[in-house]
């Protein structure tokens, strides 16, 4: 069971590993989406569904090797959880799983952050480009006024002031 164990353990860094690449490369998109960097853009996202899929093979993983320690245990797979391997394993090791453990849940939790931050500055730069679009637009259609029955009726330029300005 400790071989099992030690494989859990390497498996974890390996996911560590990689959860530091997925922020690492979350951390860059800030500067890649202010600038609008759009190839650049498009190879880190492609990037990262390949770290992506790397992590989803590196749990897969360690699921095995956990399946192999709870039927060590005589326990059910499912149920078990990451602080009961801890709470068993001895000491050099329990220490490096506890502290894999707790690395990566802040990588994840830090990864999370970068994801909502950059979807935050998407949206903002959304709203900016709709701004600057209906501004446009309006400019476009000249200036409106109030008529009768409340509703805003074109002005003289009546959306041809371009021509107007030739």
């Amino acid at each position: 069971m400790r071989e099992e164990i030690e494989g859990i353990l390497g498996s974890l860094k390996e996911e560590i590993a990689l959860h530091r690449e997925v922020v690492s490369l979350l951390e860059g998109d800030r500067s890649l989406l202010v600038e609008l960097a759009v190839k650049e853009l498009e190879e880190s996202n492609a990037r990262k569904a390949f770290v992506a899929l790397r992590i989803g093979e590196a749990e897969a993983e360690r699921m095995k090797l956990l399946q192999k320690v709870a039927e060590a245990m005589g326990r059910d797979p499912k149920e078990l959880r990451l602080r009961d391997i801890i709470a068993l394993s001895p000491g050099p090791l329990a220490g490096e799983l506890e502290a894999s453990r707790q690395s990566l849940q802040e990588l994840a939790g830090r990864a999370a952050e970068l994801n909502e931050r950059n979807l935050r500055l998407i949206h903002r730069s959304l709203l900016l480009f709709e701004g600057t679009l209906s501004a446009i637009r309006r400019g476009l259609e000249g200036p409106g006024r109030y008529g009768p029955r409340g509703l805003c009726e074109g002005g003289e330029l009546n959306g041809r002031f371009l021509r107007r300005a030739i």
